[in-house]
């Protein structure tokens, strides 16, 4: 519930334009994307335009914040789409590789997971974006936001 709450919220106030279907219930990297749109127009910048609510974005964005509200730990910083995919080589394609295995969606590497972006990466991402019951582009074998926090929940 609280997820289509802040969706429909985002679209009210004009920060929709990345849900080709939605918003709710479940978050997804569209909801993300939305979310730091909204984030930017409130002046975050960097990480802090992360797409993920915070307190106080939440408040301003709902009016109050929702009660049944829990921590959860966070996942490291997403590093950004531009470190993944075909030619890439760094420590978050590795941090990557392992946090799919950890999660039983390694099946598709013959060895590693290694800093080289392979597409063993790419499939496995993919496994583990469908197991969510994301589909078309929100199922693309690389990972947004959305993908990277919920491997590293």
């Amino acid at each position: 519930d609280h997820v289509t709450a802040v969706g429909r919220a985002l679209v009210k106030k004009g920060f929709g334009k990345h849900y080709t279907s939605g918003p709710g219930p479940r978050w997804t990297d569209a909801d993300t994307l939305n979310y730091a749109d909204y984030q930017e127009s409130l002046g975050y910048t960097g990480k802090a335009a992360d797409g993920i609510p915070g307190e106080a974005s939440l408040k301003k964005l709902l009016g109050t914040l929702p009660s049944k509200v829990t921590a959860r730990p966070s996942a490291p910083a997403f590093p950004g789409r531009d470190k993944f995919g075909p030619g890439k080589s760094n420590v978050y394609v590795t941090r990557l590789g392992r946090a799919l295995v950890a999660k039983g969606f390694g099946k598709h590497y013959t060895s590693g997971p290694g800093p080289r972006w392979t597409d063993a990466d790419r499939e496995n991402v993919e496994d583990f974006q469908r197991a969510q019951g994301w589909t078309g582009s929100d199922a693309d074998g690389f990972p947004g936001p959305e993908t990277w926090r919920r491997l590293f929940a």
